[in-house]
């Protein structure tokens, strides 16, 4: 009976025990003859290689060339259950001096292409509530809404109009279209550390360098080039047994005159496969947005934050 190779499991620990018994008895003395000294010596030279041993299979490549990494597949194997809900913060610091945070919570529908999020900042009293379902969105307490939010607090408008008033629709750095857009193609070095539990649920931790020229790519599509490749990125991602998402901290960091600029995003995973609610507000709180407003309404509160922290990444609509 042959075994199917796996990549991506870890080295057997029963091999290291093989190895270590063969170096044990290779030239091994007769009986008697090895003082108590040496013996120890040899005792602690297996335990020392049987450490070495464990390290090495802890921070083990798990990306061979041309291979899906388990991370390019986590965001597929979210999908297939169809709903997942999600918690977002950012939070910017510069020189070790904390500057903003922003704070998001929401659901998403995959098989219904439904999306449901509110955004706040802490300590500022703004928020804002979002809406997506098939093309058409919903945006509430939104700060260009202001006027109009006594009586409709819902404006709404198709994605299509969006495209056609020529603005950028793409999904705030925060959220997790971004995240699984980044992981299905993320390269390089993918490394497994090991094992641990998130929320009492058991889970495989990786790590993966990468740029913010990749988040911004998949944040506003592959027509949006050059902006962030030298702003370095660096993942953490927990999966459960399944392979899904439940944990991504990205940490971005460029050199600055004023020190080191740093935006750190957490995005955390529940209740996959659980029932969602994402309805459209009642039809006499809404009122439709003319192709003309739309761009006003689709400011993206990271995109400012992006571009003050990290001067040289220039986003879509900064300036």
């Amino acid at each position: 009976m042959t075994t199917k190779h796996d990549p991506w499991r870890l080295p057997a620990l029963s091999s290291f025990g093989t190895q270590l018994r063969a170096l044990e008895h290779s030239g091994a003395p007769a009986p008697g003859s090895t003082p108590p000294r040496r013996r120890l010596s040899q005792r602690l030279a297996l335990a020392a290689a049987l450490v070495t041993g464990l390290v090495i299979a802890v921070l083990e490549v798990v990306a061979p060339a041309g291979a899906q990494s388990p991370l390019n597949k986590a965001p597929r194997e979210a999908r297939r259950s169809s709903t997942v809900g999600f918690a977002s913060v950012i939070e910017a610091s510069l020189g070790g001096r904390a500057q903003t945070a922003i704070a998001e919570r929401g659901q998403l529908d995959f098989r219904d292409r439904r999306f449901g999020t509110s955004l706040s900042i802490p300590g500022s009293g703004a928020s804002y509530e979002e809406r997506t379902i098939g093309s058409t969105l919903y945006l509430a307490r939104h700060p260009s809404l202001r006027a109009a939010a006594r009586a409709r607090p819902w404006a709404r408008f198709t994605l299509a109009h969006a495209s056609a008033a020529g603005a950028q629709r793409g999904y705030m750095l925060m959220q997790p279209q971004v995240v699984f857009a980044v992981l299905e193609h993320v390269g390089g070095r993918v490394n497994r550390l090991g094992s641990t539990t998130i929320r009492g649920k058991a889970a495989s931790e990786y790590t993966v360098a990468t740029s913010l020229g990749a988040f911004l790519k998949a944040q506003y599509g592959p027509g949006f080039r050059g902006a962030g490749r030298h702003t370095r990125a660096s993942m953490a991602v927990w999966l459960d047994r399944r392979g899904r998402p439940l944990r991504v901290v990205t940490t971005f960091t460029q050199p600055s005159a004023r020190g080191l600029a740093q935006l750190v995003l957490r995005t955390d995973f529940s209740g996959y496969g659980r029932p969602v609610r994402i309805t459209a507000p009642p039809r006499r709180e809404q009122y439709r947005v003319p192709s003309a407003r739309v761009g006003s309404l689709l400011q993206d509160p990271t995109r400012t934050l992006v571009a003050a922290l990290f001067a040289t990444a220039t986003v879509p609509g900064s300036g």
